[in-house]
């Protein structure tokens, strides 16, 4: 795809003996300890964290927003950290969607428009116009492509950030819940949602969360505890 080293072909995601520290030269902290674990192409994979700086730093490595550890990351078969900043840029922009608790919606714009301009390719402007109401039609929101974003309940809202990440077409949904995030009924209609897209779509699903009380069926289950992976789930 970037013309580079191919590896694991099979896993959406591979990460293998990842060391991660703070950026804190005072106080160096382990993030990460020979971190190493495969998310499955066609799986719904559940990633449990303890600490909010293990998410952050999870999140960014697959992501290739942060290449400053030591190890290796791989999306589809391909190194991220030896991508260089344009061509991490155009991974995470195009073939991942990201669902996250902070959905950063323009309250000015109106639904329409803030999946638009999230777009970053913008090239054949009728084919993305097109791929928006046909993406909206799919989560049954079509008719409020007009309206803005304050004036939508949590559950309209969660659609419309469901909408946004699926327009582009991506490899995979990245979502992110922390248990101050909703309230027990708006994370239960987040999981239905996640479920809906895994089912309907075929897309493979990465929910990373610090919650221990989830009532829902998922392919595989990762706990990180202390920056490794818990006891009994070790590769």
């Amino acid at each position: 795809m970037y013309g580079i080293t191919k590896a694991r072909q099979l896993a959406l995601f591979s990460l293998t003996n990842i060391n991660k520290f703070n950026h804190d030269k005072s106080n160096a902290e382990i993030i990460f300890k020979n971190l190493t674990f495969d998310i499955n192409n066609e799986h719904f994979t559940l990633i449990k964290y303890q600490q909010e700086n293990e998410k952050n730093a999870l999140i960014d490595i697959i992501s290739g927003v942060d290449i400053q550890y030591t190890g290796y990351t791989c999306f589809l078969g391909n190194y991220i950290n030896i991508l260089d900043e344009k061509q991490r840029a155009l991974l995470r922009n195009r073939m991942i969607g990201f669902v996250f608790k902070e959905n950063y919606f323009f309250n000015h714009c109106n639904v329409f428009d803030n999946i638009y301009y999230s777009v970053v390719d913008h090239k054949d402007k009728k084919k993305l116009k097109n791929n928006i109401i046909n993406t909206l039609k799919s989560m049954g929101i079509e008719k409020l492509y007009n309206k803005t974003p304050k004036s939508l309940s949590t559950d309209q809202l969660l659609k419309v950030a469901f909408s946004r990440a699926l327009v582009k077409k991506p490899k995979c949904i990245i979502a992110n819940y922390n248990n101050d995030c909703f309230s027990q009924n708006n994370f239960d209609y987040f999981i239905q949602l996640l479920s809906q897209v895994h089912k309907d779509l075929s897309i493979p699903i990465l929910l990373i969360t610090n919650c221990n009380h989830l009532n829902m069926t998922v392919d595989k289950i990762i706990t990180l505890k202390h920056g490794e992976l818990y006891d009994g789930e070790k590769t």
